[in-house]
């Protein structure tokens, strides 16, 4: 078995606990990327990042007093729902939908004191407007939260690092988008999958 395979068992063996709970939890942080590709978008996508964070500090509840992150209430709001089938059973899962996830880690990466952190989930922007295999719905999607009170935030934050090759968040990117692109073509690349978004927010 894996390391990824462990981690997931590892996940799952949580949720299964967890199971007469799931419909009042929203599975939020690292293992969303991996569960868009894997159960969402049904797409295989290697090297795909996870955490090895304590899982049970990565969900969020409107009752729950656990992880009260900045902004948790948009990763709450219509959420999307997940079947997942594990040791006989299907446990229905509410995570953000890819452009929620995306919109609120554009706002709050900045809020990160732990550098690694900060970069991880600026990655986890990267990844989404990347892998989502529909990229007309994603930004109409997205741009729905133009009248939102912290899309003003999330406008400024992008353009402060992401703007151009100058700005810090291409240096914070380049360990993780080595994983997919050659190193001679990472800048490119990172301006490529940016210009949609940017083409949004202007």
């Amino acid at each position: 078995m894996s390391d990824l395979q462990t981690l997931e068992q590892g996940f799952l063996e949580t949720l299964l606990a967890l199971e007469d709970d799931l419909d009042k939890i929203v599975i939020v942080g690292g293992w969303c990327p991996y569960l868009y590709a894997k159960y969402l978008w049904h797409k295989e996508i290697s090297n795909i990042p996870t955490t090895t964070d304590d899982t049970l500090n990565r969900f969020l509840g409107r009752q729950l007093a656990c992880n009260r992150i900045e902004a948790f209430e948009i990763l709450l709001e219509n959420p999307a729902r997940i079947n997942i089938k594990h040791s006989e059973k299907n446990l229905h899962l509410n995570m953000p939908r890819p452009e929620t996830f995306l919109y609120h880690k554009g706002i709050t990466f900045v809020m990160r004191s732990y550098e690694p952190k900060r970069d991880k989930d600026l990655m986890y922007v990267y990844f989404i407007l990347k892998f989502c295999p529909d990229q007309e719905a994603l930004l109409s999607a997205l741009a729905q939260y133009k009248k939102h009170e912290l899309f003003k935030s999330f406008r400024s934050n992008l353009k402060k690092y992401m703007a151009d090759v100058s700005k810090p968040g291409y240096k914070m990117l380049r360990p993780f988008v080595r994983r997919w692109v050659e190193e001679k073509k990472i800048n490119e690349e990172i301006s490529e999958i940016f210009g949609p978004i940017f083409a949004l927010i202007r």
